[in-house]
Order: structure tokens, then C-alpha cells, then sequence
């Protein structure tokens, strides 16, 4: 999944677009991005860039419709003649100086949200949540809530990161009746598979309660897999589309590992780890949202993908007709992976 950008916005956007393809200039000792474009395309019409086994940059050309994917930033341009003319005046110009204070997607995207913009959705509320539990299970049932965080749009206060609230077992049943009284918005990815039936069965409701929390979530997880027909993980998208990355390297085993030496030796430094490992799952997904609301359009897989915002709410939501299981049975190739 990959942000694309017009060459203007280069200029305009904190990226690294520019300093990488530079980087593969100095590599193959050429001067200008054309003397580039002709190194690549003498190996065929779509080359990849590798450092080692690790992708760089991808070229590709059809017919007089060029596109640069920078691999490792996660940006697009499609260029004409006319844009890679204006992309290699910037690639000779010095733009480090004009650039540097420039805000990432992701800075943009929190400054609005704290500006108060973007709190609703079709004039609702919503809150954005995780849960942790530990141990492989596809029995829902028995996996037991450990901890999670949950940041609510109706929260305003001035600092951002006050607005995450952390949720302990002993408090599990008062977030899940505040969910279930809630006129608004849940929202999570594959929540609808994992999260909504944990909590539910952590404090002893049934289907019932499971059908209402669904009822009014909206899954990230689902709306990239209804509109683009694609299976992909909180971390990748997150990555591509805001420069999000998960904070610990083997992601839940990681967790798993930690809170297990917690639990045998209360060390809260390593309480800590656990919690913020939590807290950042939230705020990927709450940028990630974000990123769905100010833009409107993805691109994946060189596809572009282009919605309102009721059809954003409409593919990512439970079907009535179906149970949560028969409705996303395909969705999970093991429960307790929830992210």
C-alpha cells in the first residue's frame, strides 16, 4: 500500500523520496534522473532496485506513462514527460533546505485531528480500541482480555496523548458497557472477527451483545478487503499509508513473551513495554483512519481506490444478514492474530 503524490507535493510533504532516488543516482554514477531511467529500462520495462534482497526502488514504464515507487518510503509518483522534467529540476536542486520543516503525512493528519477536525463520521462519534489477550486459540470463548487501550473522538483535551485511556481487567465491563450505550462509532481492525467477540465473552454477553458492538463498528480490516478484494495486516498499511511501524520487532510473539515475564515477576518497567506496545496499535490505526477520512483514495498494487465517505462506512461494517462468523470466516487464519 503506498501513498502517491503528485512531483508539487514532493516540495510540500516531509518525505525521503527525493534523498533515496539521489542516493541511486550516486550508486550508478549518473547525473540526471534520464540517464537513470535508460540504466534501469535497458533491463526491461519494469525493474526493482534492490540493495541486497532489500527492495529500494521500483520503475516502471508503460508506453510514455512513467512510475516510481520509492520501496522503502512507500510513495508513488506516475509521471508524465512533462513531470519527469520537473522531477529531475528537483533532483538537481538542493531541497533539503525548503523541505526541512515540512510536516509527514502523519504530522498533518494528527495536527487536524487536534484541530478538532475529523472527530465524526457521518456526524457520529467514534472510538478506536485494542485488546491484547495471550495464548492460540480459535475458541473466542476462552481466550481471556489482558489489557487495551481506547482513544475517544469526543476527548479534546490539549495534549494528544492524554486522550489514550488504558483499560485493565478490573475495568473491562465498564468500557464494554460504555461501547455498548455508545452513539457512535467502534473501530478497529478485524474487529468484527476478534476484538468484539473477546470483550463480549471477558464479561459474560452473548451473540446478542456481539451482533449490537458489530452492529456499529466500522473494521478497517474489512473496508480494505471489500473495496480492493485484499487480506492485508494492520502493520503494512499503517506503514505505507502514514509511516507507522509496530514497536516491537516479533510483534504479538514479542508481547506475549513480555507479558509473561511480567506476570511472573511485576517488574512494571516491563509492564510498561506491554502497555506501550498496546497504545501504539491504537494510534496506527487511529492515523490510519484518519488517512481514510482526509484523502478519500488508496493505492495498491499500482490500483487506485477511490470512495465517499458513506461508502467508506458501508464496506467496512457487519453484514445483518450473516452471523460475524459466516459473514468474515475467511478473514483469520488463526483467532488470536488480531492485528
Amino acid at each position: 500500500m503506498y501513498k502517491r503524490f503528485t512531483v508539487p507535493q514532493l516540495t510540500q510533504i516531509s518525505n525521503k523520496f527525493l534523498a533515496n532516488l539521489e542516493g541511486i543516482f550516486r550508486k550508478e554514477r549518473v547525473a540526471t534522473l534520464k540517464d537513470l531511467l535508460k540504466l534501469m529500462f535497458k533491463q526491461g520495462e519494469s525493474v526493482i532496485y534492490r540493495q541486497g534482497s532489500e527492495p529500494l526502488f521500483s520503475f516502471a514504464r508503460d508506453g510514455d506513462v512513467l512510475t516510481l515507487t520509492d520501496e522503502k518510503d512507500r510513495i508513488e509518483l506516475v509521471l508524465s514527460p512533462e513531470d519527469v522534467i520537473a522531477l529531475n529540476a528537483l533532483c538537481k536542486k538542493d531541497t533539503s533546505k525548503s523541505t526541512k520543516n515540512n510536516k509527514s503525512v502523519r504530522e498533518i493528519l494528527t495536527q487536524a485531528y487536534q484541530d478538532g477536525q475529523y472527530r465524526t463520521i457521518l456526524d457520529k462519534p467514534y472510538i478506536v480500541y485494542d485488546i491484547e489477550t495471550l495464548y492460540a486459540t480459535n475458541d473466542l470463548t476462552t481466550l481471556v482480555f489482558e489489557l487495551g487501550y481506547s482513544i475517544c473522538s469526543l476527548d479534546e483535551h490539549e495534549d494528544f496523548h492524554r486522550n489514550f485511556k488504558y483499560i485493565w481487567p478490573e475495568n473491562l465491563k465498564k468500557f464494554v458497557d460504555f461501547c455498548m450505550e455508545f452513539d457512535g462509532y467502534i473501530i478497529w481492525f478485524n474487529s468484527l472477527a476478534f476484538d468484539n467477540p473477546v470483550i463480549a465473552y471477558n464479561v459474560w454477553l452473548n451473540q446478542d451483545a456481539i451482533d449490537h458492538l458489530n452492529a456499529k463498528s466500522i473494521d478497517l480490516f474489512m473496508f480494505i478487503r471489500n473495496i480492493a478484494n485484499r487480506r492485508i495486516w494492520l502493520n503494512k498499511v499503517a506503514t505505507g499509508l502514514v509511516g507507522l511501524v509496530k514497536v516491537l520487532e516479533w510483534w504479538w510473539l514479542e508481547w506475549a513473551k513480555l507479558l509473561l515475564e511480567y506476570k511472573k515477576t511485576q517488574d512494571l518497567a516491563i509492564l510498561n513495554k506491554v502497555k506501550k506496545y498496546c497504545k501504539w496499535d491504537v494510534e496506527m490505526t487511529l492515523g490510519t483512519l484518519l488517512y481514510f477520512l482526509h484523502y478519500q483514495e488508496f493505492y495498491l498494487d499500482g490500483e487506485q481506490y477511490t470512495y465517499t465517505i458513506p461508502e467508506f462506512v458501508a464496506h467496512s461494517m457487519y453484514n445483518r444478514n450473516k452471523s460475524a462468523s459466516a459473514n468474515i470466516d475467511d478473514t483469520q487464519e488463526q483467532g488470536f492474530f488480531a492485528i
